[in-house]
């Protein structure tokens, strides 16, 4: 609730410079999951969309999902789906170049399952391993503004745990467009 009333008061306190911005991009995720010392990479998508206050105060929503299947008869699958919302802080360098840092909670839902598939039958090998709830999530990246309507940003972020899950790491690249 406080979250809302401080995006509120941002929103109502944002002077004329306000831009709402929406951004697509990939990013590599490593999951690290509890119990099995497994560490699985994916490529996956990111998707949202912000509104800028401020030249250097931003909220964002955002969408991320990542699938991995390894193996033709051990197959190791992995799937991971967030939603986050953020505060993001824009700190400019150059006349182009800014330094981006958010902070938010996102809500991961994901699995991991160990299959042995033999024909039309599957067996599995190990319970699924499954895992649900909000985390906090940290970033530090760079923005690079190609003209008013676009931009090009580059972050690293890392995602506290829940239940079955260590920690969950992503690296991305999206471009951004300013409305």
């Amino acid at each position: 609730m406080r979250l809302w009333l401080f995006i509120g008061l941002c929103f109502i306190a944002g002077n004329a410079m306000a831009d709402a911005y929406a951004f697509i991009g990939l990013n590599q995720m490593r999951v690290s999951v509890d119990g099995k010392g497994a560490q699985k990479e994916d490529w996956g998508a990111t998707l949202g969309g912000g509104y800028r206050f401020t030249p250097h105060l931003a909220a964002e929503i955002s969408y991320a999902y990542g699938h991995v299947a390894e193996g033709e008869a051990r197959i190791i699958e992995w799937s991971s789906r967030n939603l986050g919302i953020a505060a993001v802080g824009t700190l400019a360098f150059r006349t182009r170049v800014s330094a981006i840092g958010r902070a938010g909670l996102q809500r991961m839902v994901g699995r991991r399952n160990h299959t042995l598939r033999s024909g039309s039958t599957s067996t599995r090998l190990e319970p699924e391993i499954g895992w649900t709830g909000w985390v906090p999530s940290l970033g530090l990246g760079a923005q690079y503004t190609i003209d008013k309507r676009h931009a090009i940003r580059a972050m690293a972020e890392l995602t506290g745990g829940v239940d079955g899950l260590k920690d969950s790491r992503s690296l991305s690249v999206t471009a951004v467009i300013f409305f």
